[in-house]
C-alpha cells in the first residue's frame, strides 16, 4: 500500500512540476529532462502566442484602416498588405499550435513516466531474480573484436 502512495505522489509532484516526482525518485537526469524540456517548450509557446497576437492586432488595424478608407490605388495597397497580415496570422497560429503540443507531449510523457516507468537508478538486474514493478529501459555497449564496430543492445524489463 506505502508503494502505491509513493507512486501517487511523485505523480502528484510531476503534475505540479515537470520532473519533480523524478527527482524525488533520485532520477535526477530524466527530471532535468522533463523540467527544462517543459520549461523551453513553454517559454516558446508564450514567444509564438505573444507574435500570435502583435500578428491579430495588425490585422485588425489594417482591416480597419480599408474599411475608413476613400477607395483608389490605397485600397489596392491595404488590400495587399492585410492578405500578408492573413498569412502572418495564420502562421503564428500554426506556431503555437505546434509549441503548445509539444509542451503537452513533454507534459504527458512526464506523468506516463512517473506512473509506469522505473527509475534507473532502482534497476539492478544482476542481484535479483524477481522482475521488479514497472517498465525499465538498459543499454548495453558491444564491442566487436571482428570488424571493429560498435553495437548497442537495448534491454526493457515489464514486471507487474
Amino acid at each position: 500500500d506505502s508503494k502505491q502512495y509513493s507512486t501517487l505522489s511523485y505523480f502528484w509532484r510531476s503534475a505540479i512540476l515537470p520532473g519533480w516526482g523524478q527527482w524525488k525518485k533520485d532520477d535526477k537526469v530524466k527530471s532535468s529532462i522533463f523540467f527544462f524540456g517543459a520549461l523551453l517548450s513553454g517559454i516558446t509557446t508564450a514567444k509564438y502566442y505573444n507574435e500570435y497576437k502583435s500578428a491579430k492586432s495588425n490585422l485588425n488595424s489594417l482591416e480597419t484602416t480599408l474599411l475608413l478608407s476613400q477607395g483608389g490605388v490605397i485600397d489596392m495597397v491595404l488590400y495587399y498588405q492585410i492578405q500578408n497580415a492573413r498569412a502572418e496570422k495564420i502562421g503564428s497560429s500554426n506556431n503555437v499550435e505546434k509549441a503548445s503540443l509539444i509542451f503537452a507531449f513533454v507534459y504527458m510523457l512526464n506523468l506516463l513516466d512517473v506512473l509506469v516507468f522505473r527509475s534507473s537508478s532502482t534497476v539492478n538486474l544482476e542481484n535479483s531474480n524477481l522482475p521488479k514493478k514497472g517498465l525499465s529501459f538498459d543499454y548495453y555497449h558491444i564491442n566487436s573484436s571482428v570488424n571493429r564496430d560498435q553495437f548497442y543492445s537495448i534491454q526493457y524489463t515489464w514486471g507487474y
